[in-house]
């Protein structure tokens, strides 16, 4: 029911003068059902609502907070969960082959990691899928399973939507199969999908192919608009640093171009360029090797340097055969095929020709140690000959 005193606050709150107004006595209280001066009275009281309120975020800190990825790897040194990651690589550099090394490597820890080979023959999609279903993850293809590359932005801005994104990592074999890199527009809708996949707790991961002709830095050159890398959270470029033909086999460099926490700024992988490997073979060829090294001195280092290495590694006691290779590997950039034959080179009992030898340790290891150096003999001096 609406009172004199009500009235008279309104009045106030309006412009009003105290002395102008009725008083208390000039009124007849009567009996009455809400009327239009009731609505009035509700307009002129309350405060529209700002129509952005019902957007706000405030109060859901907590259950955000309790969903956020810490800094995770998908892909060693290279993808973290929760963010966007674009890989700009000229065909047949190895984008797919070490992307997939990775995703081995990597525990599913809760993950459900979807692979979607896009770029691939029926020889290559079996070969890949067989990979796929030996470590945990799911290998789609479009035009498989009723599956299509133009579904898949409608999905991802299901899965936002559903809250159903958390932990879900979404690796394209090529993203061109998926938006025409091209055109604005088209980038524009798919990264702003894949933003709200991300924001939601998902990882993207996408590969994309570079120019072939590199830029005046000898850097590769990402095809596309600029929206791919601007959308993205991080971005690598991919490019061949050697091809050694003698050895066979093939060095890559991932330089990172964009980041948002903590990736590295470099990472250097090999692998093998045989041309009778199955892909499986291939895939275990792949070797980290380090960066710094390797960019200081792409060539190959010198045998002498190699043995010198291999001899520190002894005395500070790592002294098994695959533990010396490694090390070898880590600190000379030497590829694991030549430290393995240099090791077996110069393994045996013969002094003037070997550096060191092994004995059996504990299920059959083989535990090495140093030899000591070969000195000339020298003939004690015939005393009648001498007397002659």
């Amino acid at each position: 029911m609406i009172t004199v005193a009500s009235l008279y606050q309104v009045a106030l709150d309006n412009g009003a003068k105290q002395e102008d107004l009725p008083q208390e006595d000039d009124f007849e209280v009567i009996e009455s059902t809400p009327s239009e001066a009731t609505e009035v009275l509700k307009k002129i009281t309350t405060t529209p609502s700002n129509p952005l309120q019902k957007y706000s975020l405030n109060g859901k800190s907590e259950e955000y907070r309790q969903q956020m990825e810490d800094d995770v790897f998908v892909l060693e040194g290279i993808a973290l969960r929760g963010q966007i990651t674009n890989i700009y690589a000229a065909p047949g550099s190895g984008k797919t082959l070490i992307t997939l090394k990775l995703l081995m490597r990597q525990p599913s820890n809760g993950k459900q990691v979807f692979f979607i080979n896009a770029d691939d023959n029926h020889k290559g999609l079996t070969e890949k899928l067989q990979i796929a279903e030996e470590h945990g993850f799911a290998m789609l293809a479009p035009g498989h399973e009723g599956f299509k590359a133009p579904d898949l932005i409608d999905l991802l801005s299901e899965m936002a939507s559903k809250d159903l994104a958390i932990g879900v990592v979404v690796v394209l074999d090529t993203i061109k199969k998926f938006t025409d890199p091209m055109s604005k527009a088209d980038a524009r809708k798919f990264w702003n999908v894949g933003r709200q996949f991300v924001s939601k707790g998902g990882t993207l991961i996408t590969l994309a192919h570079a120019n072939k002709n590199l830029d005046s830095n000898q850097k590769p050159i990402y095809a596309g608009t600029s929206d791919s890398l601007d959308d993205t959270d991080c971005a690598f470029t991919l490019r061949v640093l050697k091809v050694d033909e003698a050895e066979e086999l093939k060095t890559i460099e991932f330089e990172n171009v964009k980041n948002r926490g903590q990736v590295e700024l470099r990472i250097c992988y090999r692998y093998s360029t045989q041309s009778d490997l199955s892909y499986r073979e291939l895939l275990e060829s792949v070797e980290k090797v380090d960066a710094d090294s390797l960019l200081q001195n792409p060539e190959k280092h010198d045998e002498a340097r190699l043995i010198q290495i291999i001899e520190e590694c002894i005395t500070d006691g790592i002294n098994k055969k695959m533990a010396i290779i490694d090390a070898l590997v880590e600190h000379s950039g030497t590829s694991k095929r030549k430290a393995r034959v240099l090791v077996e080179q110069y393994t045996g009992n013969d002094p003037a020709l070997h550096k060191w030898d092994f004995e059996r340790g504990d299920r059959g290891a083989h535990v090495f140690s140093l030899l000591s150096p070969a000195t000339a003999s020298v003939e004690e001096p015939n005393e009648q000959e001498d007397g002659c």
